[in-house]
C-alpha cells in the first residue's frame, strides 16, 4: 500500500491518501509510522507542512511576534507594539465585545491602537508560520 500526505502548492497539508497499486498523484510518499500519526491528528494539517526545498515534512514553526503589554487606553493614542512580526505578515483585529474585524499588512515591528472598547482579539498570520494569537484588553 502507498501512503501519501496531499498538499497544496505552499506545502500546506490538504489531505492524506491510502492508494493500493503504484500511482499516487500528487502527495507527498510518507513512510507508515508518519502517516499514521498525522491521519491520526486532526490538526495534522495544521501543525505540519512540506518543505520542497528540503523534500521533508516539517513541523511548522512558532510565529516570533511578541507584545508588549496586553492591556491599553481606547482612545486611539495609546498603544501596543508588535515586534518580530515575520515579513509579510497579516494583522487581524477581531473586537470580541462588538464583532468588529480589520486587518492589515505588518512585518517586523508596528503598532495598535483602537478606539473601541472591549476584548480584542490580535492574530499575526504568515505561511507556514503558526499563528500567533493573543487577547488584549482596550478600556
Amino acid at each position: 500500500m502507498n501512503l501519501a500526505v496531499q498538499t497544496d502548492l505552499n506545502g500546506q497539508i490538504i489531505g492524506f491518501v491510502q492508494a493500493n497499486g503504484n500511482s499516487i498523484v500528487c502527495c507527498i510518499p510518507v513512510d507508515a509510522e508518519v502517516f499514521g500519526s498525522l491521519a491520526n491528528d486532526a490538526n495534522a494539517g495544521a501543525s505540519y507542512y512540506y518543505d520542497f526545498t528540503q523534500k521533508s515534512l516539517l513541523a511548522r514553526p512558532a510565529n516570533p511576534t511578541t507584545l508588549d503589554k496586553t492591556t491599553l487606553t481606547a482612545n486611539g493614542v495609546d498603544a501596543i507594539q508588535l515586534s518580530h512580526a515575520p515579513a509579510n505578515s497579516t494583522l487581524t483585529a477581531l473586537n470580541l465585545t462588538s464583532g468588529n474585524q480589520i486587518s492589515g499588512s505588518i512585518s517586523g515591528a508596528d503598532s495598535f491602537t483602537s478606539t473601541m472598547k472591549g476584548q480584542i482579539k490580535l492574530t499575526v498570520s504568515c505561511w507556514p508560520y503558526l499563528d500567533f494569537v493573543q487577547t488584549i484588553t482596550a478600556s
